[in-house]
């Protein structure tokens, strides 16, 4: 997996937005949460590590508070998350959310693969894993301005290479951009 060069194009951006508004009042608080997964023990990843190392970096350059975690399991991912819900509500401002990883679509939920765990099928995923939805309500909760979601998640299912492929659409009312890479997105009824 290669970090999406439209999503650096827009970390970029940010970056850019924050040296413009220095001359001006200051910028409002931006909070970013990185979680980046390879340690799997059922398919293991080479660049989740490293992505979410340069993403943290160029976020940590254009002004935003980061948290980054790596090969976290779910209890750690789920603690970040509350933490980072926590944050948002406190400060206000952008939340930003980046995941690299596997993830995993079944029934209409959208699921990221935590490293750890026994994981060997889709009711496994559902208990052992953290839903796309968590994190959205996490920061719609938190009614801050703006909520940028970044899924670089592995196109395949590693638990059922015959099952669903890619991650499903993010419903939210939030003031909410999803960036996305190389996804198989299916359609609801």
């Amino acid at each position: 997996m290669r970090v999406p060069q439209a999503c650096l194009g827009f970390v970029a951006l940010l970056g850019v937005t924050v040296l413009v508004r220095a001359e001006g009042p200051p910028p409002e608080p931006r909070t970013a949460l990185v979680v980046g997964n390879a340690d799997y023990s059922y398919g293991p990843l080479r660049n989740p590590i490293n992505d979410a190392e340069a993403v943290a970096k160029a976020l940590d350059q254009a002004g935003f508070e980061v948290t980054l975690e790596t090969d976290a399991d779910q209890a750690k991912m789920e603690q970040a998350i509350r933490a980072f819900g926590d944050e948002l509500k406190a400060k206000g401002g952008v939340g930003l959310f980046y995941f690299s990883g596997h993830g995993a679509q079944i029934s209409g939920e959208s699921y990221l693969l935590p490293v750890g765990g026994h994981i060997a099928g889709p009711e496994d995923i559902k208990t052992g894993a953290v839903t796309a939805t968590e994190i959205v309500d996490a920061m719609a909760t938190a009614h801050n301005d703006l909520n940028i979601v970044i899924l670089d998640a592995c196109r395949n299912n590693p638990i059922d290479p015959n099952g669903s492929r890619g991650l499903w659409r993010i419903a939210s009312n939030a003031s909410l951009f999803v960036c996305l890479r190389d996804l198989a997105w299916q359609r609801g009824a």
